[in-house]
């Protein structure tokens, strides 16, 4: 069996993340004994010894006590940042040491910041929470964050966007410790969708603005503002004095996306309000955004949500 630990960080963990994880496995492993199958997953919720952790799950096991779990998994957990670290130091450094002793590691939401911390992301590609995204790679630059995904996995470690997304990522983990077919009952039973994958159909685009550039925030106030006139590179250049690849490189350096991308991503955001009224046709809202070509549009608003204009609709829109 797979020695599989839940873990209780201090403070203020997702009860559902917790809960909702021990259920699903749970049932996975009735399932499997139903079929005459061995279980897969011994399962059992730990929690650091320092620090408060909520009276129900006060007869965890502490950290540190017995053997090296096989698969540890991480919740999200609420708060400000830097209380959130503060309280789980333990837990930090115990991640690094399982880590190195061979366990795999899962993370939902925003419980990629307690890996992060640990050090065990330097290098590896991880997602979050997007409305975290750019706090995120603030504090972690090292870390190859891949926000638009649901699910990422690299090296043994499985991280997922945020809220109920880590229903997604645990059908991703039965169907590779046990078996496809046991995967998709679990997301028949549980009523998850199989086929999401990409937090971007969901997310809300937030440039961030916290770098101290002001050249670079100026193009970025403009870009808000203008974004249904043609824009080039030139022109942003010249409006704030600089050489094209000199502003390209300072854009990209603080907002993590190219002025250009970051324009595409401000008129999806726009797009994807105005869909949500039924009164205009898809391609009015496209010339209303300042794309013109209809094939080019599809393109790009299908690359940062995932899904096309019409499924964005259906799926958002006002009855």
């Amino acid at each position: 069996m797979i020695k599989t630990a839940i873990i209780i960080p201090a403070g203020n963990p997702s009860i559902v993340n917790i809960e909702g994880t021990r259920q699903i496995l749970s049932w996975v492993n009735g399932y499997c004994s139903s079929r005459g199958r061995d279980a897969v997953f011994d399962i059992e919720l730990m929690r650091p010894v320092l620090g408060e952790v909520h009276d129900f799950y006060a007869q965890a096991r502490p950290l540190g006590k017995g053997d090296t779990p096989d698969l540890v998994i991480i919740p999200a957990v609420h708060g400000p940042w830097e209380q959130v670290r503060s309280q789980n130091q333990e837990l930090i450094s115990w991640i690094k040491k399982v880590y190195s002793q061979g366990a795999q590691l899962v993370c939902y939401c925003i419980g990629a910041f307690l890996l992060a911390e640990s050090g065990v992301l330097e290098g590896k590609r991880c997602s979050t929470h997007w409305d975290a995204s750019n706090e995120f790679r603030a504090l972690f630059p090292n870390v190859k964050l891949q926000d638009e995904k649901m699910i990422v996995e690299d090296r043994h470690i499985f991280s997922c966007g945020g809220a109920y997304g880590f229903t997604n990522l645990l059908l991703y983990l039965i169907e590779r410790f046990v078996d496809y077919e046991t995967a998709v009952m679990a997301g028949r039973t549980f009523m998850i969708d199989l086929s999401r994958n990409n937090q971007y159909f969901y997310s809300v685009f937030n440039g961030l603005k916290s770098h101290g550039d002001q050249k670079v925030l100026k193009v970025q106030e403009y870009l808000e503002k203008n974004y249904d006139q043609k824009i080039s590179l030139a022109d942003l250049a010249r409006l704030v004095h600089l050489t094209e690849r000199t502003l390209q490189r300072r854009f990209k350096k603080h907002t993590h996306y190219t002025p250009i991308q970051y324009l595409q991503h401000i008129r999806i955001e726009v797009t994807k309000r105005l869909l949500t009224d039924k009164e205009k046709t898809v391609d009015e809202v496209m010339w209303d955004v300042g794309y013109e070509d209809s094939h080019h549009f599809r393109s790009v608003f299908r690359s940062i949500t995932g899904k096309n204009p019409h499924a964005y609709r259906n799926g958002f829109a006002m009855s």
